[in-house]
This record gives C-alpha cells, sequence and structure tokens, in this order.
C-alpha cells in the first residue's frame, strides 16, 4: 500500500480493517494487512505494533487474524466477500471491553484487490442510545395519552379518527373500536354548528398552526356538551401535516358557573343601581317630611309647653327623641351606602395624619371620659382618604363609648408590614366583594398580591364574647340596649364596608370586661 494511501486510511473517521486470503481454498492462510488508528483504538490496541503480535488470542497461544467481535458467523464469510467479488452487510455487532460501557458498531464487508477483503465499521451507539431514549419516550407518552384525564384524539387531514384514548371514550361515549376510521365532524359535532366548526379546522391545515378554541360537541347519548379543544398540527419534514392531536376538556360545567356568575353580577349591579336609589330617596324624600316633624316639634315645644300636662310634654319628649333617632339612623344609612356610591378615588394617604385629625375632632371626647389614646407609627397606603378618616373614627369612637366605668379607656394603636406571600390574618372573618372595589380590583389580588399592613387598635372596655363577631360588624345589629349606649348599630358595618372597599379585611378579638382588639388589614397598593 502506498504511503498515500495508507495516510488515507490511518485517517478515516472510521473503523478498517483489511485481510488477505492467499489461497482462496482455505480460510487459514487468513492474513492481517491492516489496522487503522480508530479500530486499533476500539480494540484498545497499541496504535504502534507488528501485526502478527496485535491481535494475540487472550489466552495467550497464538496470532488470530480476527479480533473476536469482527468474526460473525465465520471467516468464511469474508473469504466469500473476496471469492465473490460482492460487498455485504454484516448488520450491527456489539462489542465491550472489560470495564467499558458496551458499543455498538455497523459493520461492512467489501472486496478488495489482491484477493484482500475490508471490513469498515461504524461506531453507531450514541444513535442507538437516541433511539432508545426516543423508544422510552415514547411509551411515556403513550402512557401519559392512555392516563390523561383529558381526551386525546389524532386524526388526518381528511378528518378521519386516528387515534381516540380512554378519556375520549369516557366523554364521548365511543369505545376506540367505534371511533377509529369516523369523520370527527360527523361523529362528535353538532349537525347545526358542523359547517364553521370543518371550516376553522381546515384553516387550521392551511395555517399548520396550533390552536385553542371552545367548541360544541355532542356524545353518543345525545347530550349537548361545550369542550376546550387545544390542537396541534404534526408535520413531515416538507412541512406537510400528516396527523393533529387535539386535547380535550368538558368545561360544560365551567361554563355554566360563568353564566350563574355573569348573572349574578348583573344582579348585584342592579342592587348597587337600587341602593344608590335608595340614598337619593332617604336624601330628599324621607328627610323632608322628617324635618317638618323635627320643626313642628321644636315650635310646639317653644310656644305650648306650657299649656301641656305632664303626659303631653312626655309625649312631645318622646316624639322628638324618635325623630332624632330617625335622623341619626337615616344619615347613618346614607354613609353605609355611600361607601360605593360616593366614594372617592385610592389616593397616598398618610394613616399617621388620618389618625391625628380623628384625635384632634374627639379630644372633648377624650378628656370627657378621661381617656388616653397611644399611637404608634402608622405606614402609608393607597387609599380612600375620607373613609380612612370615617374608620378610625368609628373603631376609635367605640373604644372611647364601651369603657367600665371603673377604669379610664386607654386606646393603643400599632401597625405591622405583612410581606406578600403572608395571608390576611382575619381573611376568613370577612368575605371580600368585587362589587365593593376600586375598578379592576379583585379581592384575593388585593388582599395576596401587594404587601399589607395589620393595624390592631385594642382598648381595656367592656370587650364582648367572640361567638358574636359576625353580629358586630352587620347593620342595625347591636350588643347593648340604644339605653344603655347611644348609637344606631351601623358603625362597625361601615367600616368592614369601607374596609372590603380597599381589598382587606376587619376583624376582632375580645372576651368580657378584657377588652377588644379590632385587627384591620389593608393593602399597601391598590391592585388596577
Amino acid at each position: 500500500m502506498s504511503l498515500y494511501y495508507a495516510d488515507i486510511v490511518q485517517h478515516l473517521p472510521l473503523g478498517l480493517v483489511i485481510w488477505e486470503l492467499p489461497d482462496l481454498n482455505d480460510i487459514a492462510t487468513f492474513r492481517l494487512v491492516e489496522v487503522n488508528a480508530i479500530a486499533r483504538h476500539i480494540f484498545g490496541l497499541p496504535l504502534e505494533g507488528d501485526l502478527s503480535t496485535v491481535l494475540v488470542d487472550l489466552k495467550g497461544d497464538q496470532a488470530q487474524p480476527f479480533p473476536a467481535f469482527l468474526q460473525a458467523e465465520s471467516p468464511e464469510l469474508y473469504a466469500d466477500v473476496i471469492r465473490s467479488a460482492t460487498m455485504r452487510d454484516l448488520g450491527e455487532i456489539r462489542y465491550r471491553q472489560p470495564q467499558q460501557p458496551e458499543q455498538v458498531f455497523a459493520v461492512k464487508a467489501f472486496p478488495l484487490p489482491n484477493q484482500q477483503v475490508g471490513a469498515i465499521f461504524e461506531d453507531v451507539s450514541d444513535r442507538h442510545r437516541l433511539e432508545h431514549a426516543l423508544r422510552r419516550t415514547e411509551q411515556k407518552l403513550v402512557v401519559h395519552a392512555q392516563k390523561t384525564p383529558l381526551a386525546v384524539i389524532e386524526w388526518n387531514p381528511t378528518l378521519e379518527i386516528i387515534d381516540w384514548n380512554p378519556a375520549a371514550e369516557t366523554l364521548f361515549g365511543y369505545s376506540k373500536r367505534e371511533a377509529i376510521g369516523c369523520l370527527v365532524t360527523d361523529l362528535i359535532v353538532p349537525p347545526d354548528v358542523k359547517v364553521q366548526t370543518e371550516q376553522a379546522w381546515r384553516r387550521l391545515l392551511i395555517r399548520k398552526v396550533g390552536t385553542s378554541r371552545t367548541n360544541e360537541n355532542v356524545t353518543r347519548f345525545g347530550d349537548r356538551i361545550v369542550c376546550e379543544w387545544h390542537t396541534t398540527p404534526l408535520v413531515d419534514e416538507y412541512s406537510d401535516v400528516i396527523s393533529i392531536v387535539s386535547l380535550v376538556q368538558n368545561i360544560t360545567g365551567r361554563k355554566q358557573a360563568e353564566a350563574e356568575l355573569k348573572q349574578f353580577a348583573a344582579q348585584l349591579e342592579q342592587s348597587n343601581r337600587e341602593l344608590q336609589d335608595f340614598a337619593s330617596i332617604a336624601s330628599h324624600d324621607l328627610q323632608e317630611p322628617l324635618r317638618k316633624i323635627q320643626a313642628f316639634g321644636d315650635r310646639l315645644k317653644q310656644k305650648y309647653q306650657d299649656a301641656l300636662s305632664e303626659e303631653g310634654r312626655d309625649y312631645l319628649e318622646r316624639m322628638q327623641n324618635a325623630a332624632r333617632r330617625m335622623q341619626e339612623l337615616i344619615n347613618d344609612l346614607l354613609s353605609f351606602s355611600r361607601v360605593t356610591t360616593k366614594a372617592q378615588p385610592f389616593a397616598p394617604v398618610d394613616l399617621n395624619r388620618i389618625v391625628r385629625d380623628v384625635l384632634s375632632d374627639l379630644e372633648i371626647r377624650i378628656q370627657q371620659v378621661n381617656g388616653r389614646v397611644e399611637l404608634a407609627p402608622l405606614p402609608s397606603i393607597e387609599a380612600d382618604p375620607t373613609q380612612m378618616r370615617q374608620l378610625f373614627q368609628n373603631v376609635i369612637g367605640n373604644a372611647l363609648k364601651f369603657y367600665r366605668p371603673d377604669q379610664p379607656p386607654i386606646v393603643q394603636i400599632q401597625s405591622q408590614i405583612l410581606p406578600i406571600s403572608h395571608p390576611p390574618d382575619s381573611l376568613e372573618a370577612t368575605q371580600l366583594h368585587s362589587d365593593d372595589l376600586a375598578p379592576g380590583t379583585d379581592p384575593i389580588q388585593a388582599a395576596a398580591v401587594s404587601p399589607v399592613c395589620q393595624i390592631t387598635i385594642a382598648d381595656n372596655g367592656i370587650g364582648f364574647d367572640e361567638k358574636y363577631i359576625d353580629r358586630i360588624f352587620s347593620v342595625f345589629q347591636r350588643l347593648h340596649g340604644r339605653h344603655e349606649y347611644e348609637g344606631t348599630g351601623v358603625g362597625l358595618a361601615i367600616c368592614r364596608k369601607i374596609v372590603e372597599r380597599h381589598g382587606g379585611s376587619i376583624t376582632a378579638r375580645s372576651a368580657p370586661d378584657q377588652g377588644a382588639t379590632f385587627i384591620v388589614t389593608l393593602p399597601i397598593h391598590q391592585v388596577r
């Protein structure tokens, strides 16, 4: 072999072994002629060495012209290649060196001049591993397709079903054997939407892009259902669609729930409009006759009080007190309704300033009861400033109202910032209503996405039994008679509505004669 060709042989990227058979009728005369560098590396042989010794039998007796893994069935195969001058594909051969992973080689034998034969072998181990991994992946996909709760339907470009998993059998009522070969549009698409469904799927075949859409379908039993279809076309190397795979989920229940929710939202909107109408009536139609009752009562008292008997003066006093309570009640109801109907936009609010203003308004009351309010630093938040003032006015006012006669009231106001992942402490104590929030504000997002501040307002007053916790935040619900404590029982209901509008929550901890602690949780930033 010339130096030129010898150099080519040594640098081939494939393993190459060449033998010579001087006597075509005697395979014992086979002689090893060449082993290139790749082949030596595969056999674990030194790169240099006499060919008469490099392939010594592992038992050490004599030189063998054939490595064990290339012998295939018999050296006779290689002799036949020389005799017939025909190339032969010897298939794939597995070979493992000691303490090495198994390798797989694709081997071909080919005739050479001068009664020689060559064996060229390519390492296809990586390809085998990839094919094995691909088979494993395919097996997993098959298992997933069989076990998934989603219906998996595969169909060809003519809309014929070619695969149908157990979930599809459950959803539509047809067995796999019944479904295979049927047109998907004939089997599960209602006649009245068949044309538009076919058009949509034809467009998918043309665009070759996956889609997600909601379709009306029909089951074997004639039930119409609404399904969500996630459809993906499978294309070959020429970008031709070979099949389409659809994942199908029955969302009929969800659609019904959405429709009910939409209806509920419409009813809620109507209720809000009626509440606004009521507020308008209360502020005009109800108050006008009430003002006349109060005005004529005052005139009657001024001009004719001396002419009235003791019983008459008592009746007049009761009438004026009732009118006054009615006025307070109407005012509180208006305040309650205006939490949402007359609300101001959210803006940055310094709660320290708000509370200081409230304490200034309550200064005389604090002096009258010999009370004390201890205020720790509060954060700034996005809120309706008027409603924040109303919130603190009501809660602090209650603390100054429901005190124990033998102990001057002490009110402590503190706050802490809770991290984003921390749920509001009292989220279960009050439900959040989306209609009470700023436009576009989700109550759960408002409570969980934004960092929140938790404000506690604690007092040493008469307290209450916590079994009445829901009652104290309801309209017109009082734990004490109006002869004991003044008020209409609307104040804490207003507080609750204000807090809910801001995406927060309010609750309380208390025990009789142990004081009460009101816990208000508000987001720092409003989610828009």
